[in-house]
């Protein structure tokens, strides 16, 4: 769950860098086709750049810090363990309750949604227009509008002007576009530009709409009435292509239609939207943003409490350590007990003169072979000599980090009895 949350967090991120840059390229401008093409780059950019971005921080997440195994096998804060780190550590179920209650109310919106434009379609008498499916219903105050390969409308709004406009809806399958855009809502639903944006693929369509009935022959003057008596007032059915429209884009959509064209240098403001997905990237990719993933990702990170006595403490004797003969180890992330079991029991087997404890750092790649280890007595070739021998031929069980193997640095206290 923490890499949907994260992953929705960064797709936020594009999106808002996106958004401002499209508003204006594509607002008031009748290039549609071109308009529509940006819109969905956007969104698949808006996917893709934390996909890649994230390659390098998940990757090495584990790697940022070194990881106390003591520290964490005892439930004491380690020095990396911050005011950040305790604070998401915190706050993190709650924001997952409240994400995924969001996903879960939203979704069930839509299938609402769909499930009742379904019952609309089956209920309505079914005609042939344009080698569409027309659906003629009863119901009053909802506003004509297509889905899919249905033109669904009552017959006071029948008409060749509303017939057009949604024929052009279901020849250019707009509903493709408001279905991608309705799961961009449903998966970044607490982010308002995402909303913004799907508000904008659809005003595109309508403007696209417009045109295709004002090419066909109909007055604009006689087309904006139709509006203003149609569009307005009139419910707009969610996922749909609809016709009734909100008065802020009516507004919009009354002033494109007499309007004229736009210059085409402004598509070129859409070359802005490169630096703006690199910009959107650098964040991701930050070393803050890294630390903030790692915060969370490491949420999820569960330890064995440590049993191992104290300096001094004494066991009883049916307690005492026992050597270990597998040379494959658990990640020490999970089972910290067994690689101290295997050093102390090098030590205790030892004649030579040792120090009471000894802090050891380990460096274990991918693949959960031991690449370096290193003591605070190393000058001590008796310490030096025990570790080696009790290392030699050691590997853990790769640890992985949302999926990905990960190389650790670990600290570890070893007490000589």
């Amino acid at each position: 769950m923490n890499t949907v949350l994260i992953y929705s967090l960064f797709v936020s991120i594009v999106v808002l860098a996106l958004y401002p840059i499209l508003r204006v390229a594509i607002s008031s401008s009748k290039a549609f086709a071109f308009n529509r093409a940006v819109l969905l780059l956007g969104m698949s950019a808006a996917l893709l750049t934390p996909a890649v971005a994230l390659l390098v921080p998940l990757e090495n997440a584990a790697v940022a810090k070194d990881i106390s195994i003591d520290a964490v096998a005892a439930g004491n804060p380690t020095p990396a363990e911050n005011v950040l780190a305790t604070t998401v550590s915190t706050a993190l179920p709650f924001i997952q309750l409240i994400y995924f209650a969001g996903i879960a109310i939203l979704l069930s919106r839509t299938i609402y949604a769909a499930a009742r434009i379904s019952l609309l379609i089956r209920k309505s008498r079914k005609e042939t227009f344009g080698g569409h499916t027309l659906c003629v219903h009863t119901e009053k105050g909802i506003a004509p509008f297509s889905w899919g390969r249905y033109i669904v409308l009552s017959d006071d709004d029948r008409c060749n002007a509303i017939l057009s406009h949604e024929c052009r809806h279901i020849g250019a399958r707009h509903w493709i576009d408001i279905a991608i855009a309705e799961c961009f809502c449903i998966f970044a639903w607490y982010n308002p530009a995402v909303w913004l944006y799907k508000n904008l693929v659809k005003l595109n369509h309508e403007f696209e709409a417009d045109a295709a009935v004002i090419s066909s022959g109909i007055a604009v003057s006689e087309y904006q009435h139709l509006l203003i008596a149609k569009a307005v007032g009139n419910r707009a059915m969610p996922l749909a292509a609809s016709f009734a429209t909100n008065s802020r884009n009516f507004r919009k959509r009354v002033l494109l239609i007499g309007a004229d064209a736009v210059s085409r240098r402004r598509k070129w403001v859409t070359l802005c939207a490169l630096p703006a997905i690199m910009a959107a990237g650098a964040v991701i990719a930050s070393p803050a943003t890294a630390e903030v993933l790692t915060s969370i990702t490491a949420a999820g990170i569960s330890v064995t409490p440590s049993s191992e006595p104290a300096v001094g403490q004494t066991v009883a004797e049916d307690e005492q350590i026992q050597p270990i003969d597998a040379t494959v180890l658990p990640s020490p992330i999970k089972e910290p007990d067994l690689l101290r079991n295997l050093i102390s029991v090098a030590f205790s087997s030892s004649d030579s003169k040792l120090p009471e404890k000894i802090q050891i750092h380990l460096n274990v790649d991918e693949d959960g072979q031991i690449k370096s280890v290193t003591t605070d007595h190393d000058s001590n070739p008796n310490v030096r000599a025990i570790i080696d021998e009790a290392l030699n031929g050691v590997r853990f069980e790769t640890t992985r980090q949302n999926g990905r193997p990960v190389e650790l640095n670990l600290n570890l206290s070893v007490a000589v009895k």
